[in-house]
């Protein structure tokens, strides 16, 4: 009984680092994403965005074929942005 407890607590606690590194990896992307803003809105203007690893992995103006692009991408650590430029607006 104390040998499965024991099994069982590592398990926890493995999923727990992988909680964790996701989160910083996903805080790391927010992080990019807020330093490098106005950039990104000059380059990528009204583009969906994908980001990852503390770059851009993907850009489309059609939203049709950027959910094609992340259906093929592994999205683990990434985040995905709309980027309006700032004469359009949108109300979601």
């Amino acid at each position: 009984m104390v040998i499965r407890m024991k099994d069982e607590e590592l398990r926890a606690l493995g999923r727990l680092d992988k909680t964790r590194s996701h989160g910083e990896a996903q805080r790391a992307n927010m992080e990019y994403l807020r330093g490098h803003y106005e950039e990104l809105v000059k380059k990528y203007p009204n583009h969906w965005v994908m980001i990852g690893g503390g770059k851009i992995i993907g850009a489309e103006s059609n939203p049709g074929r950027f959910i094609s692009k992340l259906s093929r991408a592994r999205r683990g650590d990434k985040i995905v942005y709309y980027l309006a430029s700032p004469k359009k607006r949108m109300l979601l």
